[in-house]
């Protein structure tokens, strides 16, 4: 599993501090590559990381301008957490992620 993140400097530290890093063995955080979400790059650049290809991968998110339109972009697989402002999003939109979910727990069912 990998992170592909808008975040300030420290994110694996922050990881280690919670006990989560190692979960994860790609850390693609906006602070260490100079690039942020919905840039392409830090998704194409954290798929070279994990030596994985797009149509390999599934980019869960909860924001559909920053996770899912980009990922999809480059044919990741995508899985949309509702969250907050999800009713603000017309319904054609909402239609590209390839999975909708109201919480993190639910990706169980797909995985």
């Amino acid at each position: 599993m990998g992170i592909i993140a808008n975040q300030v400097t420290g994110t694996s530290d922050r990881l280690a501090n919670w006990n989560l890093l190692d979960y994860f063995s790609v850390i693609a955080s906006s602070d260490i590559l100079g690039v942020a979400k919905p840039d392409k790059s830090i998704f194409e650049t954290a798929l070279h990381m994990a030596n994985c290809k797009a149509q390999n991968a599934v980019m869960v998110g909860d924001r559909m301008d920053n996770d899912i339109l980009p990922a999809k972009g480059i044919e990741m697989k995508t899985v949309w957490i509702l969250g907050k402002y999800a009713n603000q999003i017309s319904k054609e939109i909402q239609s590209k992620a390839d999975y909708t979910m109201e919480t993190i727990a639910d990706i169980k069912t797909i995985l």
